[in-house]
């Protein structure tokens, strides 16, 4: 068994585990993909019954998507150029990399929280965290106005 970053894997419980099978909650099945685990199973922690674990795939998979949104979401938050244009190409290609680490973990393509309007390549968009009801949302946001909706 192996201990992950206390860090990522306090995030990815808290955004990522929910819903789990009796054998998931003892972690004999990866909590993702649902496989039997390994003797490299990945700890999530937990406490008593519910011991959720992860095959590493699985783990690599959704921590990569984690960190790439940070590494977005830091550049544009520190990048000169992009505090006063919304973007730039560093900040491109790390939406690049995110959007494709989005994909590797089964997530949906991006959307706008303001406008919901699947993000096109071409729009200028920016990571956001979002003060939720219950807990941060992780979303994102059409730099300036979101474009109109086209008739249906």
């Amino acid at each position: 068994m192996t201990i992950a970053d206390p860090t990522v894997t306090q995030f990815l419980v808290m955004f990522e585990v929910g819903g789990l099978s009796p054998e998931q909650q003892a972690g004999s099945l990866c909590v993702w993909c649902d496989q039997p685990l390994a003797a490299d199973a990945i700890d999530l922690g937990g406490r008593g019954d519910w011991r959720p674990h992860s095959c590493p795939a699985c783990y690599l998979v959704r921590k990569t998507w984690r960190q790439t949104y940070f590494d977005w979401l830091s550049h544009t938050e520190h990048c000169e150029y992009c505090t006063r244009t919304g973007s730039c190409r560093v900040a491109y290609g790390r939406r690049i990399e995110h959007e494709q680490a989005r994909q590797a973990a089964g997530k949906p393509p991006i959307s706008c929280a303001v406008c919901l309007q699947r993000v096109q390549r071409a729009h200028l968009v920016v990571p956001l965290i979002y003060d939720g009801c219950s807990s941060p949302l992780l979303v994102f946001t059409h730099v300036g106005a979101c474009p109109s909706r086209r008739p249906a």
